[in-house]
């Protein structure tokens, strides 16, 4: 039995994708109670109301694992993946910071403080300071992010339209950039495929995912030793830091 409770942990902690494109939004809340509205469709495990934030539970893959039952319907690969960041200034601009109890001093400092005002401290200035971060990261304005993973084109614009047109309803987000990321191409038998070839010529993605104890066991499974959990998610266990309070958090 699993010890996380993985319907909670968002896909990307703890699962690697292996999707050939991904795009990225960084968003600005513009109207608070349509953002909150907008966010919650993406959890309510139907996605005929908008794409689904992808969790940890287990959720479809091309191979069979050990415990499935042969005799069950085929799992398949989904054919997208999404994921969600917020920041500190985007729980404000949502409207919930003010929901949550105090945050007790050097609890979540790094969090509330962001990127931009702590960049001097891993050596962003000058050329690489907040000022000159593209897209509106360190502004303020940087609410929340998206990414959004696609196994083919097709889905990418599919979904990519789904999420623009619930950003744009009753003025939910602005969006403030985007960027598309992709595999390589080569040509294969004469047809262009995506293949894990970086532009600096070697191949990429060859190793395997870790193993976390209580997580999803890999496929197929191999005998890495087991990372422990709070090394990954938030743990009253965790052997070198403080669960940071509120809990809500």
């Amino acid at each position: 039995m699993s010890t996380l409770e993985l319907p909670d942990i968002q896909g990307i902690i703890v699962r690697g994708y292996r999707m050939p494109m991904v795009r990225y939004y960084l968003l600005k809340v513009g109207t608070p109670a349509a953002a909150r509205a907008m966010l919650g469709r993406l959890t309510t495990g139907d996605d005929r109301g908008g794409p689904q934030i992808t969790t940890a539970d287990e959720w479809h893959v091309a191979t069979p694992g050990p415990d499935d039952d042969a005799t069950s319907s085929p799992k398949r690969t989904p054919d997208y993946c999404l994921n969600v960041g917020i920041t500190w200034p985007g729980l404000v601009a949502l409207g919930v910071h003010d929901r949550l109890p105090p945050i007790p001093p050097g609890s979540f400092d790094a969090f509330v403080e962001g990127a931009a005002q702590r960049a001097a401290r891993v050596g962003d200035h000058g050329d690489s300071g907040p000022e000159h971060w593209v897209g509106g990261f360190g502004s303020g304005d940087d609410h929340v992010m998206m990414a959004l993973y696609a196994s083919n084109p097709e889905s990418m614009d599919t979904y990519s339209r789904r999420l623009t047109e619930l950003f744009e309803k009753d003025n939910a987000f602005e969006e403030l950039w985007h960027v598309d990321g992709t595999l390589m191409t080569e040509m294969v038998e004469g047809t262009p495929t995506p293949v894990p070839r970086v532009h600096f010529g070697y191949t990429d993605g060859i190793t395997t995912t870790p193993r976390i104890r209580g997580g999803p066991e890999p496929v197929p499974p191999d005998h890495q030793e087991l990372c422990e959990p709070w090394l990954f998610v938030l743990s009253e266990d965790a052997e070198n830091y403080n669960l940071p309070r509120p809990s809500e958090l």
